[in-house]
């Protein structure tokens, strides 16, 4: 693999190529109040920053100072903060024989609406850019954007999902347009999403990636990983949200788990999934709380509350089955999916669900990649009598 430190001396090979990697978005992408960073040291030669760090703008409200963005070094995280950018991209370098370029912009607690196109936050990411380019273009070497970190949706969550679906397009439209203008690149941008747990923004978050999968990817929620705060992760955590969405970016096809169907027959409701890595459905209440029903996350809704949920099965890789309390008979009946709450993200009770698959991978940590049921209503769609 090439690396922007070999000696000048050194013969290139062809098609070099430099992968940027970047973060866009609220605090989860500085890695904000993580504690001590368990990365502390270069991950590898192929694992590069900006000299001004992973998160070059020291105040994310004021212009990048230009010296901050002037050279390449080997990637490192500062020692209170995780950032999973640099997770991603270490994850990344293991699968692309490329050196990979991570920087963080974006701006904690921000409204999506303060991070458009005329937003100091967003002209501090395209100067980042087309700093990297002039370097790459300088060395010979061919830039390239990968899917876009886009970690958002805490700022907005009193947002209705409509509304919050059409800022998301309004914002990729504009960055899509500003780097294909600076790149000259001919494919579209790409936003990897984490699924946010407050409001309806998650349920926008996975829509737009169903309705619009050559622009947006949705990775599972965040609600399985260890909070020290209301809103913020641990090291361990930021690690994992980091090599998660890593994993989507590399994945042209990549879905989370999210129900896809959903049917009656008289008092049982099946419900089936996308399950992306085709591995056995579980129902793990030792990773995730029970809810107090112990119903693992799941609910019966229509207009007139007819029923409730009694038990709940997966079968095999891609099912799971409802019993409910009775035949139900209310209007616009649905299944709720971790889509309410019994607490708080810091004592492990927000929305959540106990249902995942059993994938085999694992982060930088050794921690297992389950992918874990996304928040969601799925309609029934049809009563077998």
């Amino acid at each position: 693999m090439f690396s922007l430190f070999r000696p000048r001396n050194q013969r290139r090979p062809k098609n070099e190529v430099l992968y940027h990697y970047l973060s866009y978005g609220q605090s989860h992408g500085f890695g904000l109040n993580s504690g001590v960073s368990l990365l502390q040291v270069p991950l590898s030669e192929h694992v590069l920053m900006f000299n001004g760090g992973i998160s070059p703008a020291l105040d994310s409200r004021k212009p990048l100072n230009p010296d901050r963005i002037d050279q390449f070094t080997p990637a490192h995280n500062e020692k209170f903060r995780e950032s999973p950018v640099l997770a991603a991209a270490y994850y990344l370098s293991q699968q692309i024989e490329s050196d990979i370029l991570c920087s963080n912009h974006g701006s904690g607690g921000t409204k999506i609406e303060s991070l458009m196109k005329d937003s100091i936050q967003y002209q501090n990411m395209l100067s980042a850019i087309e700093r990297a380019q002039d370097i790459c273009s300088a060395a010979n070497i061919e830039y390239k954007i990968l899917p876009i970190m886009f970690f958002h949706g805490g700022a907005n969550a009193t947002d209705k999902k409509a509304d919050y679906k059409e800022k998301i397009r309004n914002l990729w439209s504009q960055m899509n347009c500003d780097i294909k203008n600076i790149t000259r690149q001919s494919r579209d941008i790409m936003f990897v999403m984490q699924q946010n747990i407050g409001g309806e923004t998650g349920i926008a978050q996975i829509e737009l990636a169903v309705e619009n999968p050559t622009a947006f990817k949705c990775q599972g929620p965040y609600y399985t990983q260890k909070f020290t705060d209301r809103f913020h992760l641990s090291s361990a955590g930021y690690i994992a949200l980091g090599a998660y969405n890593a994993r989507a970016a590399i994945n042209d096809t990549w879905l989370p788990l999210y129900p896809i169907h959903a049917w009656l027959d008289r008092s049982t409701a099946v419900v089936e999934f996308h399950n992306p890595s085709g591995t056995p459905l579980v129902l793990d209440d030792r990773s995730v709380h029970n809810f107090k029903d112990g119903n693992f996350g799941f609910r019966w809704l229509d207009d007139e509350r007819s029923a409730t949920v009694t038990g709940v099965t997966a079968v095999g890789t891609d099912q799971v089955v409802l019993t409910l309390s009775n035949p139900p008979y209310g209007e616009n009946p649905c299944i709720g999916i971790a889509d309410i709450a019994e607490g708080s993200a810091k004592n492990g009770l927000s929305k959540r669900s106990c249902l995942r698959d059993s994938s085999h991978d694992t982060d930088k940590l050794g921690q297992p990649m389950y992918n874990w049921a996304c928040i969601y209503q799925q309609p029934i769609e049809s009563n077998i009598l």
